[in-house]
């Protein structure tokens, strides 16, 4: 989110460009000498028109008669040389201010002014300036091409432009010394100012600056040597509305840069400023506050100065960002006004606001300017920190509870920082009667209970997290960031509920976010979660995909105890009941593809007993979610015996504790523990309440899953046989009768 400084009205080097040809020449009045040559001229040819002449008369027709202010001329080579020297600053000072999408366009209109110079440039060469100048741009652009930015463009027009002085700009870089500005200033060949810091005339480079000459009638008028010499500042003026705007504008600027700056000019802007500022118009740049700063050895007044640009600063334009340069100055200045501690909490807010606007896109994240914005953050928070102590010795209760707020929204996700003391201060202060108003307390209060509920989550505290979000109150729709903090939190806790082994949790957390198997919205989940539009910087961002995969395995292995025996009751399920027949509903695939198929193929080997092939189905695709996460590894496995035993009877009337220790890959005390566990009708894991048949013998070696005996089905053959040989004994016994 890199714009243009908030100061960039105020900190250009110029404010207007220079006119064009044709309005120089109409705007450029001519000397007493030229205007009655023109009028001799006139009078010898009368092919030279009259309104000529009527329109040269027409110039001093207020005064009534001849001016005696000698007039301002211009030369070719001082018209051009000027427009030369604002077109070339311009597009330097673009880039200083890393305006770069402005100083492309800036560029192009230097292009066209030294276009209108060549005839100046054919006959004196080029100007010492303009070669410095083009050599600073050619050093921007290929730092911008090294930061990555797309400047190709600029630097094939560039190599371009500079074909026709390569030689000048060789000669600048091995002898920088000989292009300085200072020789220039110092009356060199570019001199053209005077004193005042206005352009000077031809007849005037010379000599002494006059500002006005007395006619031939009023040579010895002391008067109007006594106005020249007194009203200078008048002077000025007048003599600026004979030249364009742009050059006003340079020699002012120039005089302001060549002034010196002592604590009497610090005192009269320092007041303008704040006067202005009062009234809701920022009119000194920080920079100009910067260079008081540096000339300023007074501790009262390089005070006031700080606060200036910290006032600057907070009233700058909020749709802009902060410049570099601004927070810079504040970070090596603010640490001396902690005793104006409440009244820059304002400023601290501005700050926070500008790093999180710059953080959130992933465009601007990894550009230079963010890069360093990023790395003045461990300072900015230390410096809060302080403020926030000063602020809770000031007993500046409501001042303190805004700071700390900030302060909580950096520390929050740090999974090495317990946010509770200052979770807890911030929710103390906001119960206060008279410090807040009644939306903006529970809006605080809300925030902290959230932030401090996430670092819980992320620090393994899931079950503690979940406890804070059942004591909030009801969100209000008028605070609809709130709502999105409170997503937020669910996803958080569902997340560390799961890598920690809490599955009713994680499922109760996160099946809000999900109808159905088959419903992975994914754009709906980052609107809940303040992913689309972005919301929150790239490091916090949640996957909808992990929150789906978490809570459908959950899901599965709350209920796999129930889809293994049918339950005799809904009520019994842990998942909603829709969720239960979708799990049973889906069959078993070979070679499953979808999410949803991978689960119903999971649990139909974890029925088997196959939990090696359950966890290679789910890893596939997915292992970076589990991460080969112990914890789940040995659920997988514990809730698979669990499975395998439920219906084992069916098929085994007995089996060895050591077979399942080689089966499963648990610990003989594990399997006992999970065997009396689900003996006394609980399954192991998730706690379901289950119906489970079966004894240990005396020295806990076999599990025998028969503890009734069974009615043998060949027993009425048996007793078949010896009802017919009773009978044939009786007919022997009666034959022997």
């Amino acid at each position: 989110m890199v714009g243009p400084p908030n100061h960039l009205q105020m900190s250009s080097r110029f404010f207007v460009a220079s006119s064009s040809d044709s309005e120089d020449e109409d705007n450029v009045p001519k000397t007493n000498k030229v205007e009655e040559e023109e009028e001799e001229n006139n009078e010898e040819n009368d092919n030279v028109s009259r309104s000529n002449k009527g329109g040269i008369s027409s110039f001093f027709a207020d005064s009534g008669r001849r001016s005696n202010e000698k007039r301002v001329v211009l030369s070719e080579r001082q018209k051009r040389w000027l427009d030369l020297r604002v077109s070339s600053y311009n597009v330097v000072d673009k880039f200083e201010q890393e305006l770069d999408q402005l100083s492309f366009s800036d560029f192009q209109s230097l292009v066209k002014t030294y276009a209108k110079s060549q005839k100046a440039i054919s006959e004196f060469g080029h100007p010492k300036f303009f070669i410095r100048c083009v050599s600073k741009i050619i050093g921007f652009v290929d730092q911008r091409l090294l930061e990555g930015k797309d400047f190709r463009r600029f630097k094939s027009e560039l190599n371009k432009f500079i074909e026709p002085f390569k030689e000048d700009l060789e000669l600048c870089k091995q002898n920088p010394e000989e292009f300085e500005e200072e020789e220039e200033e110092a009356g060199g060949d570019d001199g053209f100012y005077d004193d005042f810091g206005v352009i000077k005339s031809d007849d005037e480079k010379e000599g002494p600056s006059k500002w006005f000459i007395s006619s031939d009638d009023e040579a010895d008028d002391t008067k109007a040597t006594k106005e020249a010499t007194d009203d200078s500042s008048k002077a000025a003026r007048h003599s600026e509305r004979e030249i364009t705007t742009a050059e006003a504008a340079e020699a002012r600027l120039r005089a302001k840069e060549q002034e010196k700056i002592d604590e009497a000019t610090i005192e009269s802007e320092l007041s303008k400023a704040s006067e202005s500022r009062q009234k809701g118009r920022v009119t000194i740049t920080t920079s100009r506050l910067s260079n008081f700063l540096l000339s300023c050895q007074k501790a009262d007044l390089m005070k006031r100065i700080r606060l200036e640009i910290c006032y600057c600063i907070i009233q700058g334009p909020s749709d802009l960002p902060i410049s570099l340069n601004d927070w810079n100055l504040v970070m090596d200045n603010i640490s001396y006004l902690k005793d104006e501690a409440q009244s820059l909490v304002s400023l601290f807010e501005r700050l926070n606001k500008d790093f999180w606007a710059r953080s959130v896109d992933p465009v601007h994240l990894f550009t230079p300017d963010v890069a360093k914005l990023h790395s003045f953050l461990p300072k900015f928070l230390e410096i809060m920190e302080d403020f926030s102590k000063q602020l809770k010795t000031d007993n500046a209760a409501s001042h303190c509870g805004r700071l700390q707020h900030l302060l909580l929204e950096h520390h929050y996700h740090d999974k090495q920082k317990d946010v509770r003391d200052l979770a807890f201060s911030i929710i103390e202060f906001t119960s206060r009667e008279g410090l807040f108003d009644e939306s903006s307390s529970l809006n605080i209060r809300i925030r902290a209970s959230l932030f401090y509920a996430i670092n819980l989550a992320i620090r393994g505290y899931p079950v503690s997290a979940a406890k804070i979000l059942s004591y909030l109150p009801d969100i209000p729709n008028s605070l609809p960031l709130a709502y999105v903090l409170c997503n937020r939190a669910y996803a958080e806790i569902g997340i560390s509920a799961f890598l920690n082994g809490h599955y009713r949790l994680c499922y109760d957390s996160l099946y809000q976010f999900y109808d159905n198997l088959d419903s992975s919205l994914y754009n709906s989940v980052n609107r809940y979660l303040g992913q689309n539009p972005s919301l929150y910087p790239p490091w916090l961002t949640i996957e909808p995909r992990v929150l789906e995969v978490y809570c459908f395995v959950s899901g599965m292995i709350l209920d796999l105890p129930f889809l293994t025996v049918a339950p005799d009751s809904e009520d019994r399920l842990f998942v909603r009941s829709s969720l239960h027949k979708e799990f049973m509903k889906r069959s078993a695939v070979p070679r499953p593809e979808k999410f949803s198929d991978r689960l119903a193929t999971s649990i139909e080997h974890c029925k088997r007993g196959e939990w090696q092939l359950a966890l290679s189905i789910l890893n596939t695709d997915y292992e970076k979610y589990f991460n080969n996460s112990r914890i789940l590894t040995d659920n997988i496995k514990l809730i698979s015996f669990c499975s395998f035993l439920l219906t084992a009877n069916l098929y085994y009337d007995s089996a060895s504790i050591s077979s399942f220790e080689r089966r499963f890959e648990i610990s003989r005390e594990d399997i006992l523990r999970a065997i009396k566990s689900m003996q006394n009708g609980i399954s192991p894991v998730v706690g379901a309440s289950i119906t489970f048949k079966a004894k240990l013998d005396e020295k806990e070696e076999y599990l025998i899953f028969s503890e009734v005996e069974k009615k043998n089905p060949l027993a009425a053959f048996d007793l078949t046989l010896k009802d017919k040989s009773q009978y044939l004994q009786k007919q022997i016994e009666k034959m022997k009768i």
